[in-house]
């Protein structure tokens, strides 16, 4: 899969392999962790550690091994992140910051469906309970006019 991860931090689980198509003119940005990367056609073998860059330099298959959990991001390889990067310190700070903002809408959105999902099965119940109060009036009824009539 070729995989537009443009400044968005992806997680790669130990031992995942993220594949990437004709990458020629984007470069791996590692934010936490540690990977191998490896390009079709080049005896050249990579380890990136945290803060590490690779500029991809030919197009066909490349594959990047994380051989401990990490984060990272595809970018064009002459564009800079961000301008006021200092350290691999400062990256992992604002990685960290838009995971907590990913998470937080995450669970929001799952919030709105429990919300949703409860109020159908309160309603459902409610209308199960109007049933069985319906019934047993009824029931009520017939018992009293059955009475009666003795």
């Amino acid at each position: 899969m070729n995989t537009p991860l443009h400044h968005t931090v992806t997680d790669l689980p130990r031992s995942s392999t993220l594949r990437v198509h004709d990458g020629a003119g984007q470069a791996l940005v590692v934010v936490t962790g540690q990977v191998w990367i490896t390009q079709d056609n080049d005896p050249r073998d990579v380890v990136l550690g945290p803060g590490g860059r690779f500029s991809f330099d030919r197009d066909g298959l490349s594959l990047v091994l994380a051989l401990r959990d990490s984060e990272l991001m595809l970018v064009q390889a002459d564009e800079p992140l961000v301008p006021s990067f200092d350290s691999a310190f400062e990256l992992h700070r604002i990685a960290r910051a838009q995971r907590a903002a990913r998470v937080a809408r995450a669970l929001d959105r799952a919030a709105a469906h429990v919300a949703q999902a409860v109020a159908h099965a309160v309603a459902h119940a409610a209308a199960q309970l109007n049933g069985l109060a319906q019934h047993l009036a009824a029931h009520a009824r017939r018992r009293r006019l059955h009475t009666v009539e003795l």
